[in-house]
């Protein structure tokens, strides 16, 4: 990987590099070590700047030329605020052409771009951070801006290449004291124009010469964000989606309702290593917030471990939360059973906990639904919690809960709160002055369903699974408008427009069936709103004549690995289907891999998905998990419904959870 690679220098006036003698940051934001000659700002002298990178041992470093005529179609650089346009020369043995802003300019950055075989026009220009159209959002702060534009002979924007591109920037004294020089809250972020989304980059940091190292096979405008501390537990191996509505990769992971053998309801929990061995603790907490259990265990690189009934360290009776911790990024799932009558209901551990969070379905007495809501307090101190219900866009009541302990869960049911009237649909914003991890459960006598919280929309929410009569199951999709203001909001189904709405602030659209859909169909969907806009979306998948019901959260863009933790082919009667959506704009290969192996290599349009059922290498009694690839820089995303088929089946026996992108 380039970017442990690109780390093992520092940079020397003149633009030479050496091996440092100790240390180098690592993408978990360790600071660099060793010695090194003081790099020469912007602002210390005439001249160009000095480039704050060199291309790795090996590689050459490509003639560059200042552009005296500027091409057709490309547009000139602003040199007064540090911009600069190059010729980057023909390379067939490949190598990088070195491009740094001029001196003077407040952004400080190197691009080591790779050369290709005929000339290219690279143009790298600082920005200012009210320039940007769409602001990263997810709590972050913008530091520093600059737009990485590449061009070929003919004028024609190149924004993919074949190799990454390598990015270092100077940061500035002020966002190292705005972490505490907490490298882990600084990453390097680019906007992609084409689905209107921020995704963050493996950032790497020298804290020697304060510089931030990151690498994109995309290139478009980026920048030097300063992150909310609850983002710099997300460990970021390859770009993902800024804002966290997807389950993402973390060492820690949030379960705000676990129980043990309580009226007939128990709960299991799948944790998948996605990085070498894992050594996994688990804390286990009452609704008071005190201890009530604890345990370790070492899981294998790539491999899970279930935790369910006596695997799990807390007696019988227990009704509470838990809190998973490890030293290599993981991924977590929940499944909820109960008795009599039999249902079933997944979920996933929340990796980023937020003070605000956001519940787009709740429900008192809905044709015989009813939810119920969990708040776990994800941070150091008693949490003050108000919850917000609102009917569209208007705010109906608030409710002030109980101080949370560290830990602990409080549980609402809407079943209970006369004061919604005797039928009520909407949904619930949670404001805690400490981070929070949310979810609901949604109950009916013969079925259940869950989901987790929302931390923000995004304006492009993918769905990897619609169907209509698909044997008896059909999907219900419901979009929320987080946001402040009222959006337009497009429903594409496999790529086509089907339906357009106007949403309001808060308020909500619900399709059952999907437009454009036909019985017997299966496929995706594709919502969008403007660039900027706040959309989140709950799908629920309905079997009306088994009464089998399952839900599942929409995706806000997608990375090029997905990992799902739990899959089984006749697992004592349980089956997963895979569900795999391209939630990019460009075709990708999608590459299944079952014990690290790949099984099955396929081609996925834009907005495209395939299904696997049974997964593809699994044999029967096969329980374990699996790993979906893509091209560089692909958007990927993927959902898991496990389906009980076994011939004594009584009651509902189906869920879903949503892969976790890596």
């Amino acid at each position: 990987i380039w970017t442990k690679h690109f780390t093992q220098f520092t940079v020397r006036p003149g633009g030479t590099t050496t091996p440092p003698t100790a240390g180098g940051g690592g993408s978990s934001g360790g600071g660099g070590g060793g010695s090194s000659t003081p790099i020469c700002e912007p602002s210390c002298g005439g001249g160009s700047a000095t480039p704050l990178v060199s291309a790795p041992t090996g590689t050459a470093t490509v003639s560059t030329q200042p552009v005296g005529t500027l091409p057709q179609g490309i547009p000139a650089a602003t040199e007064a605020t540090g911009g600069t346009l190059v010729q980057v020369s023909a390379a067939a043995s490949g190598g990088y052409g070195q491009v740094t802003t001029q001196r003077g300019s407040a952004t400080y950055v190197t691009a080591l771009v790779p050369a290709r075989n005929v000339p290219l026009y690279v143009r790298l220009q600082p920005l200012g951070a009210s320039s940007l159209s769409v602001q990263p959002g997810a709590g972050t702060t913008v530091s520093r801006v600059f737009s990485l534009d590449v061009y070929g002979s003919n004028g024609a924007l190149l924004g993919r290449h074949d190799a990454p591109v390598m990015i270092a920037i100077q940061v500035p004294t002020e966002a190292l004291s705005a972490v505490n020089n907490d490298a882990r809250r600084l990453a390097v972020v680019r906007y992609d124009a084409a689905t209107g989304l921020w995704f963050r980059l493996p950032t790497s940091f020298n804290s020697t010469t304060r510089v931030a190292q990151a690498e994109s096979v995309l290139t478009s405008t980026f920048a030097l964000v300063v992150l909310p501390p609850e983002l710099a537990d997300v460990v970021v191996a390859r770009a993902l989606p800024l804002v966290p509505v997807n389950s993402l990769a973390a060492t820690r992971a949030n379960l705000p309702f676990l129980v043990r053998n309580v009226q007939g309801w128990n709960s299991g929990f799948q944790v998948q290593s996605l990085g070498g061995a894992a050594n996994v603790t688990i804390a286990y907490f009452n609704a008071a917030g005190q201890p009530a259990g604890s345990q370790s265990a070492t899981i294998a690189a790539g491999a899970s471990q279930t935790f369910f009934n006596s695997s799990l360290q807390v007696p019988d009776g227990f009704v509470g939360s838990a809190v998973v911790t490890a030293d290599q990024p993981i991924a977590v799932i929940v499944n909820e059973l109960t008795a009599g009558p039999a249902r079933s209901a997944s979920y996933d551990g929340v990796a980023v906990p937020t003070s605000t969070q956001f519940l787009p379905l709740v429900m008192r007495n809905n044709a015989g639904w009813n939810t119920e809501l969990f708040v776990q307090n994800a941070g150091t101190a008693p949490a003050t919690v108000t919850l917000e219900y609102y009917q569209g866009s208007a705010l109906i009541t608030s409710q002030a809960l109980p101080a949370i302990a560290p830990g602990a869960s409080a549980r609402v049911r809407q079943a209970d709160q006369t004061s919604l009237g005797s039928s009520w649909v909407g949904s619930v914003k949670v404001v805690s002055d400490q981070p929070v991890a949310t979810m609901v459960n949604e109950i009916h006598d013969q079925m259940l369903m869950s989901y987790s919280g929302f931390a923000g929309g995004v304006s492009r929410v993918s769905i990897p699974l619609v169907m209509t009569d698909n044997s008896g199951w059909s999907t219900g999709l419901q979009v929320q408008n987080v946001g402040s203001s009222a959006v337009p909001v497009t429903l594409k189904v496999n790529g086509a427009v089907v339906a357009e709405v106007m949403v309001g602030p808060g308020g909500s659209q619900t399709w059952f069936p999907v437009p454009g859909t036909q019985p017997g169909f299966v496929g995706a969907a594709t919502v969008e709103g403007p660039a900027g806009s706040q959309l989140v979306a709950i799908v629920n998948q309905l079997h009306p004549a088994t009464g089998q019901a399952m839900s599942y959260r929409g995706f806000g863009g997608g990375s090029a690995v997905v990992n799902a933790p739990l899959i089984m082919t006749d697992n004592q009667g349980w089956f997963t289907g895979l569900q795999v959506q391209n939630a990019g704009t460009e075709a990708t290969t999608v590459r299944l891999l079952v014990n690290g192996a790949v099984v099955e290599s396929i081609s996925l349009a834009p907005g495209q998905s395939q299904t696997w059922y049974p997964v593809p290498g699994t044999t029967a009694g096969f329980v374990g998990s699996v790993t979906v690839q893509g091209d560089a820089g692909s958007q990927l995303v993927a959902i898991v419904n496990e389906i009980y088929r076994g011939a004594d089946l009584v009651g509902e026996a189906a869920l879903a959870y949503e892969a976790t992108n890596q």
